[in-house]
């Protein structure tokens, strides 16, 4: 059943009627489907075959487990169930003993359970499967509204209606989607009486997520999850895991997608537009609603093209797109990710021997990389800034280190004039064929003003978001787009996990 849902979702996109069931943020009961084209040629549905089985080959392909630890469920207050007398009886597996006669859940069972339903609700998410989130709490109606609203997906937290899954085609017509997954936070509607929505689903095969505490009957549900689902804490909790897991989901497949972009020849200016218009400007939609993000690029001639300088005019006010001095690749981290990746192929026991397998090799090295490593790079770009102005504009030890490693000679960065090799601005005199005159001092001179200039800009434009540059920023890229997220917390050191436990604990505390 786990593979048939699984697929559910990415096969459902496909019907070009398709209506999904269910109460979103803004009100309306039902709401047509995004409509996906059909695959034009093989190599679409190979590379589409391929992000889809890349999730199953990895066990925790969605990194779900360092989300939350146990000490994060106990100061959550979600082993503390309802008094004996209310028990269930199918609920007794799930119960650590009974205290003042009042039952305990064993949590290391909520902590095995609760990975295995964030685990299957992240490849829902991932293949893009409708979510819809249920509870009939009125007092966490509004958490729940919320979430669902955060992640992009449904929500419903009023009366339910029976046979509103079970009667779908006859009250909605025959072309309905009904959700790929249901989570119910709560599956009761007062302490005894069970939600009608689980049994609804049952019958139609829907899979299901749910919160179940001591007086609850999870025999119906898909995933089972015990724990307290009353008190604030615990319920905050549960939303934001779920809403963290379908938005890392979310982010991983259009970063996957990113990955698997036919490129078979240099990038033109229309190649990179479609990629700006198709996968990054949605993701920057999506990550920066409020239209405070930065967007990066280096000076490539494709970059500056006329008709993507004319389509970021278009779009400057979803965000600020910065702007980039040229031969500096000692202020673009992603500089020294390539360097990562290239360390992991050299290192490989079986070197790629084609094309198609090193691109195999690229993307799996790359879905593995560390997020300290990514936060490491990003919190670094203060320090660059800082050491470009001391510089005076004029090569730093990084760009000095850059111009004289080996894999340097196989990257090409944009300058004003054309485009020239790392090792051309400071390591030799500038050619006549470069555009420039002959004349090194020159030459230099206007990179270092230019470098300069942009380094004193950027520096400023972070000064002004000081949340951005002192915190660490969750840091995701994939080789073409950079995303710079702000923390809800502050963090000093991006390895020290003592402070991000008590961080969260501080953020949600029981009430």
């Amino acid at each position: 059943m786990a593979a048939r849902v699984l697929t559910k979702g990415i096969w459902g996109l496909c019907h070009p009627r398709l209506v999904t069931t269910g109460c979103p943020s803004h009100g309306s009961l039902y709401a047509p489907a995004a409509q996906v084209n059909s695959p034009r040629n093989n190599a679409d549905v190979n590379a589409k075959d391929k992000i889809l089985r890349q999730p199953l080959e990895t066990e925790d392909f969605f990194r779900l487990s360092e989300l939350f630890s146990l000490k994060d469920l106990f100061n959550a207050r979600v082993h503390l169930g309802h008094k004996k007398g209310c028990r269930h009886r199918l609920m007794q597996p799930y119960l650590f003993g009974c205290r003042m006669d009042q039952d305990i859940i064993d949590l290391d069972q909520t902590v095995e359970h609760l990975q295995l339903a964030l685990n299957f609700t992240a490849h829902v998410a991932f293949r893009g499967g409708v979510i819809l989130f249920v509870s009939r709490r009125r007092q966490f109606s509004h958490l729940v509204e919320r979430t669902a609203s955060e992640c992009g997906e449904y929500a419903h937290t009023r009366y339910w209606q029976g046979g509103l899954l079970t009667n779908a085609p006859i009250q909605y017509g025959p072309g309905v989607r009904l959700p790929d997954l249901v989570v119910f936070l709560s599956t009761l509607n007062n302490v005894f009486q069970q939600h009608v929505a689980v049994r609804d689903a049952a019958k139609m095969n829907i899979p299901t997520v749910g919160v179940v505490d001591s007086n609850c009957n999870p025999s119906l549900l898909t995933y089972p999850v015990p724990g307290n689902d009353d008190t604030p804490a615990a319920m905050e909790l549960y939303c934001r895991l779920f809403k963290m897991t379908v938005t890392r989901a979310k982010d991983r497949r259009r970063q996957m997608e990113l990955l698997h972009v036919p490129i078979e020849h240099r990038v033109k200016a229309t190649d990179y537009l479609s990629i700006v218009a198709d996968h990054v400007h949605p993701f920057m939609t999506t990550v920066y609603p409020s239209s405070d993000g930065y967007f990066q690029q280096d000076n490539a001639p494709c970059h500056k093209a006329r008709i993507i300088s004319d389509w970021f005019l278009e779009h400057d006010n979803e965000f600020t797109v910065l702007k980039w001095p040229p031969q500096s690749p000692d202020l673009n981290p992603i500089e020294h990710l390539w360097d990562v990746v290239e360390r992991e192929i050299r290192i490989m026991d079986v070197q790629p021997t084609n094309l198609q397998q090193l691109r195999d090799a690229i993307m799996s090295i790359w879905t593995k990389l560390s997020e300290e490593c990514f936060q490491y790079l990003v919190e670094s770009v203060p320090r660059r800034i800082k050491a470009v102005l001391k510089a005076k504009g004029g090569p730093t030890r990084v760009l000095r280190l850059l111009s004289t490693s080996e894999w340097c000679t196989s990257i090409w960065l944009a300058s004003p004039l054309r485009v020239t090799q790392v090792r051309s601005c400071f390591s030799r005199s500038p050619r006549r064929s470069d555009g420039a005159p002959n004349n090194r001092k020159s030459c230099r001179s206007m990179h270092t003003l230019a470098r300069l200039g942009c380094a004193t800009s950027m520096l400023h434009c972070f000064a002004s978001r000081s949340h951005v540059a002192v915190q660490s920023w969750p840091y995701t890229q994939s080789p073409l787009v950079s995303q710079w997220r702000p923390r809800r917390y502050p963090r000093t050191v991006a390895s020290d996990a003592t402070l991000r436990r008590s961080a969260i604990r501080q953020s949600y505390l029981p009430l």
